[in-house]
């Protein structure tokens, strides 16, 4: 299990993370933690969520690309194991570590 927050010196996970289109390229995701964040405006349409018996706890990260997106919450499922995360398109839920994919 590796730090969420990168060590100088230190390969991040992220760093082998690979693109959702080629497939090769290495991804960066670095969390920033804010003390007094701005309101989020029409920009953001996507965001990862941490719930808890059916609540939501936490906000875990916003964006408005969807790979980037997608990518978020695969670290968010890996970092907070055994927890409900999703991902949502506004109020509609794109992916959930609850349910299992179909296919």
């Amino acid at each position: 299990m590796h730090e969420l927050m990168p060590a100088l010196g230190v390969r991040h996970y992220s760093e082998r993370m690979s693109c959702p289109k080629c497939g090769e390229r290495g991804m960066f995701i670095w969390s920033l933690s804010v003390e007094d964040p701005e309101p989020v405006s029409g920009g953001s349409q996507y965001q990862i969520n941490a719930w808890e018996n059916g609540v939501l706890v936490a906000t875990l990260c916003r964006a408005s690309e969807f790979e980037l997106a997608i990518a978020a919450f695969d670290v968010a499922v890996k970092v907070h194991q055994g927890k409900q995360i999703t991902l949502q398109e506004r109020a509609r839920v794109l992916r959930d570590s609850y349910v299992k994919d179909a296919g």
